[in-house]
């Protein structure tokens, strides 16, 4: 199921992200696809992931990227093979 989007000019031309459901994916594909093509983001729900790991794993991202860039660099993956 797919949240429908603010009409054009509400909030000057900018659309809510749609909130998809995917407890039933083959359902929810269209939703996803639509998505994907015309925003390029969406929240899912219906995926079974506890709270606490989605918390945990908004914590590892903020405190990952405070890290200072020369600590991040050495992450960085390399498109040279």
């Amino acid at each position: 199921m797919i949240r429908p989007a603010n009409k054009a000019g509400d909030t000057n031309g900018i659309r809510d992200i749609p909130l998809i459901d995917i407890a039933d994916v083959d359902a929810a594909l269209p939703a996803i696809e639509t998505a994907s093509r015309d925003i390029g983001f969406m929240y899912v729900v219906g995926h079974g992931i506890s709270d606490e790991t989605i918390s945990d794993a908004r914590s590892a991202v903020i405190e990952y990227f405070a890290l200072p860039p020369e600590v991040k660099d050495r992450d960085r993956i390399s498109r040279e093979i």
